[in-house]
């Protein structure tokens, strides 16, 4: 559901929902409520713009000049600095993007979340080790 809330069809919804509620408060002369309800609206819009921007400061101040190590084990990728480690499994990557400079993970389905390894950070070795990790991963079972 919060996949919906954050897309761009999901805010479209949202604002045709709006827009329909406003016209049905103007047809019935419901002025008052009709202010009421678009101020509250206007104050969630702001709040939540505001609460975006404070988390991407506070997320950017925290990572900002550190040096994040990446480990290939067997069972897990791992991203550790000096005081965070985050680590997931080979089989719970949904899907990898390979650009020119980097590769985006997308650890998770129907999550905005993704991390970038930039290319020049692994050798060669390393990065056919991370393929062959994520083929294995996604083979089914039997195969």
């Amino acid at each position: 559901m919060r996949a919906v809330l954050t897309s761009h069809g999901g805010m479209i919804i949202a604002l045709l929902l709006v827009l329909v509620i406003c016209f049905r408060f103007m047809l019935q002369d419901y002025a008052t409520a009709l202010t009421y309800f678009i101020s509250g609206g206007i104050t969630v819009y702001i709040g939540t713009i505001v609460s975006s921007i404070v988390r991407a400061l506070r997320t950017y101040k925290s990572v900002y000049g550190k040096t994040v190590t990446l480990i290939f084990d067997d069972d897990l990728l791992t991203f550790q600095s000096d005081d965070r480690s985050s680590s997931v499994k080979w089989a719970s990557i949904a899907r990898i993007l390979t650009l020119k400079d980097a590769i985006l993970i997308f650890p998770y389905r129907h999550v905005g979340i993704c991390s970038m390894i930039p290319l020049s950070a692994m050798d060669k070795d390393a990065q056919t080790f991370f393929f062959k990790k994520v083929t294995e991963a996604r083979k089914p079972p039997n195969a």
